[in-house]
């Protein structure tokens, strides 16, 4: 979603066409990442974005990595000329760099995980409007009716892939438990709604005093329901997660609180700050 988000910014503001590179998806890399995973946005969300094909990847790969384009855009940037193709990696492992608003080029490659709102602010509102979800069941539109109606706050608990992963780190139980009442000194009556792929875990460890509901029949193709209902409550507490940012972020209530944790990464040592947005509160 972040690089749909960042990709999709660029290509207007370029006035170009955006397309989707999903090779990464057909590939095997069991031994490089915890899981496998589909490219889905256009199937949940009211948007399409074409495909970029194999023969049109394998072109622009080749291109990219061709000693002879290296040289020719050296010798463009030095004389200050327009490249007809420009490759653009992002530099760090996560964060903000401003630079890739001064790409230019009749084709741009990005390739990066560009997590930062400040990537795609310029078109904040396409960006929603385009991740609206679809086909969205009668349970869950019922939920989200009940979660408008109260001070309904989501909690996320990442746990799965994290608890033994090199490069994450699993929220503590003090997190959420200091989230709490960091919300409850500002909102009365507080109705909490507890995502987590890892419920049982969840209740064992996690002590709620205020009225509650776990979140557990959302499985399988339909998680991404979960992202639904936690962008209709009025305020989020998430996870170091993606999938629990964007339901913060497409969390349009305009009093909502959203508390973020301040490690967002342990690889690297990635803070939050370079991804959290600065409305949003860290602990």
């Amino acid at each position: 979603m972040f690089q749909y988000a960042a990709s999709k910014a660029l290509a207007a503001k370029l006035a170009t066409d955006l397309k989707i590179d999903t090779t990464f998806y057909k590939k095997n890399f069991a031994t490089e990442i915890e899981h496998q995973r589909r490219y889905l946005l256009n199937t949940y969300f009211q948007l399409h974005a074409p495909l970029l094909t194999a023969a049109e990847s394998q072109l622009l790969t080749k291109y990219s990595r061709h000693i002879g384009y290296r040289l020719y855009k050296k010798t463009s940037e030095l004389l200050g000329l327009p490249s007809p193709f420009r490759f653009y990696q992002e530099k760090t492992f996560a964060g903000y760099e401003p630079g890739i608003h001064g790409v230019s080029g009749r084709i741009v490659y990005l390739h990066g995980g560009f997590q930062s709102e400040k990537y795609f602010m310029n078109c904040a509102d396409s960006i929603r409007e385009d991740f609206t979800f679809r086909s969205i069941d009668p349970k869950n539109a019922s939920i989200a009716e009940q979660m408008q109606e109260q001070e309904s706050i989501a909690i996320h608990i990442r746990r799965g892939d994290y608890v033994q992963s090199p490069y994450h780190n699993t929220c503590s139980v003090d997190y959420y438990l200091s989230a709490m009442q960091r919300v409850e000194a500002t909102v009365a009556k507080p109705f909490y709604y507890i995502f987590s792929d890892d419920i049982d875990w969840v209740k064992e460890q996690l002590n709620i005093s205020a009225d509650h509901e776990f979140i557990t029949h959302n499985n399988g193709d339909d998680s991404y329901k979960d992202m639904y209902l936690m962008s209709q409550c009025r305020h989020n507490i998430i996870a170091n997660s993606s999938f629990s940012w964007w339901g913060a972020w497409l969390n349009q209530y305009g009093k909502k609180v959203v508390i973020a944790p301040e490690d967002w990464l342990s690889y690297h040592q990635v803070s939050a700050r370079s991804i959290v947005p600065d409305a949003w509160l860290t602990l």
